[in-house]
């Protein structure tokens, strides 16, 4: 039934188009088919196109969880190298200052370059820190010529030594020449000091004005050098150099920065006379005083008594008389008197 229907569908929609075909082209209509079918069936309802069923949106897709991707691999940090310690700063040293120049002493005597008293003036002074010494002394014993000069002066000078082998030079002459010598063709420049000594016999008192240890110290002050005499009492007993000598060095380091300070035409002179006790006591100690003027009558200049208690002593004859060593300063007069 369904085909039959079908086909007369199809026939009626071919017959329609040949109905309607009126372009006068002559075209032979298709006959339509003689035979009548009655239908029996109730007429055919028009089918009314059925909506199209109402589709159902998509259920919303749920975005799918974003899948945890596995983080990326992170290298590992460098290891971080450890600063390098930085180094202190050196502390910028603060400049030594340099050391100041040797102090120059010219040593001398009266009692001849082989003498002990001025080898071991020699050894005393060259054990002191910073001090250069230079020994011009007579090459024979000058005992007793003050400061008096040869005439004409000497120009030449021996080498030698002393008698602990210390070089020297030997003036065939005076100790004052000896000092001018030295000060004329040894020393560029004036020395610092001139030590004078250490003689054997004592120059206090009136002595001071005969004595050549205390001559070649006026003669060196006479030209602006600061000057020290220095003797040993032993006229009767045996000269104790060994006993004098301390209180030389412990002046010098006590004085010697007034002595480096001096400026002037005419220098002082300082002279140190200690006595020889001969084993009886010992030295006392020592006493600042002035030069007595004259000898007392009936004293023995020559006889100290070293185990004396006396005390309170006018001048440095009656303190070395008993037993101390005295320290005088010698007269500008005297310094200044002309060489005889």
């Amino acid at each position: 039934m369904f085909q039959f229907l079908a086909f007369a569908v199809v026939a009626a929609l071919i017959g329609a188009a040949c109905g309607n075909d009126d372009d006068g082209s002559g075209a032979a209509s298709v006959a339509q088919p003689t035979q009548t079918v009655e239908s029996t069936e109730a007429p055919r309802e028009t089918a009314t196109p059925e909506a199209p069923a109402a589709t159902e949106a998509p259920a919303p897709t749920e975005a799918p969880e974003p899948t945890p991707e596995a983080p990326a691999a992170t290298e590992a940090p460098a290891p971080t190298e450890a600063p390098e310690p930085t180094a202190a700063p050196t502390p910028t040293p603060t400049p030594t200052p340099p050391p100041p120049p040797p102090v120059q002493i010219l040593v001398t005597n009266d009692d001849g370059i082989d003498s002990d008293g001025i080898n071991l003036v020699v050894e005393a002074l060259i054990s002191i820190d910073n001090v250069e010494v230079t020994v011009v002394a007579p090459a024979t014993n000058q005992s007793g010529t003050s400061n008096r000069v040869s005439d004409p002066a000497p120009t030449t000078a021996t080498e030698t030594a002393t008698a602990s082998g210390y070089p020297a030079l030997a003036v065939e002459g005076t100790p004052a020449d000896s000092v001018n010598y030295a000060l004329d063709f040894v020393f560029a420049e004036p020395p610092d000091l001139v030590v004078s000594g250490s003689n054997d016999g004592q120059n206090f008192g009136p002595f001071s004005e005969i004595s050549g240890t205390v001559g070649a110290a006026r003669t060196a002050a006479r030209r602006g050098v600061p000057a020290f005499a220095i003797s040993q009492g032993g006229v009767t007993v045996d000269a104790e150099h060994e006993s004098g000598i301390p209180f030389m060095v412990e002046w010098l380091n006590e004085n010697l920065d007034d002595v480096l300070a001096f400026e002037g035409d005419v220098a002082p002179v300082w002279s140190l006379n200690t006595p020889s006790c001969g084993g009886v006591g010992e030295v006392r100690g020592l006493i600042h005083t002035i030069i007595a003027a004259e000898f007392e009558r009936g004293v023995d200049m020559f006889a100290a008594d070293c185990s004396s208690t006396l005390e309170d002593f006018d001048n440095d004859v009656a303190a070395f008389l008993n037993g101390y060593a005295t320290m005088t300063s010698i007269p500008e007069e005297l310094i200044l008197e002309p060489p005889r």
